[in-house]
């Protein structure tokens, strides 16, 4: 009866995928999300041990590893067997950012423009001028972006740009001819 099913439960609690997650160049713990791909329920990693606990049955799983400013990490072929964990400790590595700032000007008249600007790598990232001074920043993660700047009155702009660093780009628009 229910004796046999809750022996059965503490039998059955070691079973499944323990380990830590932690930042690859602090090693600081991580609060990170933990799925089993097919399976449509998260777990999170304990903030302040990054240690986590993934009950499984017994089987092979891909497990999926998150966490915010991260780049995710996925491990394939994970065995779980009978009576005891499978250890996985993770390391996360982080995003590295740099600032973008600069500005949008009208080509004809170099007076600053509003414009939104938006930033296509792996994600996107979109910003506004300042409507003032046509003044932007943002922080962006390293990598290669495809920029489109526009603004209903003018030609739309694209420009690609690789953010190695902090970086100074000044856009400018074309204005639509007045027909």
């Amino acid at each position: 009866g229910n004796r046999e099913s809750m022996l059965h439960y503490l039998e059955t609690i070691n079973w499944g995928v323990r380990g830590i997650v932690t930042d690859s160049t602090t090693h600081d713990p991580l609060f990170a999300t933990i799925e089993v791909l097919g399976i449509n329920h998260k777990i999170y990693s304990d903030p302040d041990l990054g240690d986590y606990y993934r009950m499984l049955l017994p089987g092979e799983y891909t497990l999926r590893f998150s966490a915010d400013g991260y780049y995710s990490k996925e491990f394939y072929f994970v065995q779980v067997v009978e009576d005891h964990p499978t250890y996985l400790d993770v390391q996360l590595v982080p995003f590295s950012y740099a600032l973008i700032e600069g500005t949008v000007t009208d080509k004809a008249t170099q007076d600053p423009i509003p414009a939104k600007l938006e930033f296509i790598g792996d994600s996107t990232f979109v910003t506004q001028t300042d409507s003032s001074n046509g003044n932007f920043q943002i922080d962006l993660p390293l990598g290669k972006y495809q920029v489109i700047v526009s603004n209903d009155r003018y030609v739309p702009l694209t420009d690609s740009l690789t953010v190695t660093g902090n970086l100074t780009v000044n856009f400018q628009l074309q204005p639509y001819l007045c027909v």
